[in-house]
């Protein structure tokens, strides 16, 4: 089967459904320019929630304790009973003030804090596969999540595409000399583009010359360099 590149502008535009919404997806923070690098954290959600749960079970452990000052026993269970509670929003407070992800137009990246550092540069690519909610992408044997529904990933479908312009890596369980590559490869052209200018039709309206890019970038290639 033949499957045509797709063309995006106006009277050619695609809308994402309402079936698609959600509640992350809905309180991602879009770039103006799919083309912009981009930092992302949870810390406006996770910092203020993961504070006040620490705050709330310490001022319960400080009452238990003030409640009953001349038993030991009250109190070493106030302790450790808080303090088990205590690692939930412990967790989100930490996990929010140093989780973070990234990506520029080189690579896609991850870290927590000093502990954890994680890229996949986009011209090692080997591998786009496919979870729950998200991509997931290899360079041989590093693997990258791609969750899309809590982070607006335009950069990374931008900078597939690209490298989909001129060489071949395996595609949502398609290796590369599957007789059905080609095909699958054009519908995640056009699946990628039409996820960029869904997000970004104000910013395409006003910039022909990007609209025109993303267009030519749905084109099947003539070569390939692998």
């Amino acid at each position: 089967m033949i499957i045509e590149p797709a063309k995006f502008g106006e009277g050619l535009a695609f809308s994402a459904g309402a079936g698609s919404a959600s509640m992350q997806r809905a309180l991602r923070k879009m770039s103006k320019d799919p083309a912009e690098e981009r930092v992302f954290s949870q810390a406006k959600i996770l910092v203020p929630v993961g504070g006040l749960g620490c705050l709330l079970i310490l001022g319960s452990i400080v009452d238990s304790i003030l409640k009953s000052p001349d038993s030991p026993r009250a109190i070493e269970n106030a302790m450790v009973g808080g303090s088990v509670f205590l690692l939930i929003p412990l967790f989100f407070l930490v996990y929010g003030l140093v989780r973070r992800f990234g990506v520029d137009r080189d690579k896609v990246w991850t870290k927590f804090g000093f502990l954890f550092y994680r890229e996949v540069r986009f011209d090692e690519v080997t591998k786009l596969g496919y979870g729950v909610n998200r991509y997931k992408l290899y360079a041989g044997r590093k693997k990258i999540n791609i969750d899309y529904n809590r982070f607006d990933y335009s950069l990374v479908y931008l900078r597939l595409l690209e490298e989909l312009q001129h060489r071949r890596f395996e595609l949502l369980r398609c290796p590369i000399d599957d007789p059905e590559w080609d095909e699958n490869a054009q519908i995640t052209r056009n699946g990628f583009a039409e996820r960029i200018y869904t997000e970004h039709q104000e910013f395409y309206a006003n910039n022909p010359q990007a609209l025109a890019y993303l267009n030519s970038l749905t084109e099947t290639p003539t070569h390939y360099d692998n």
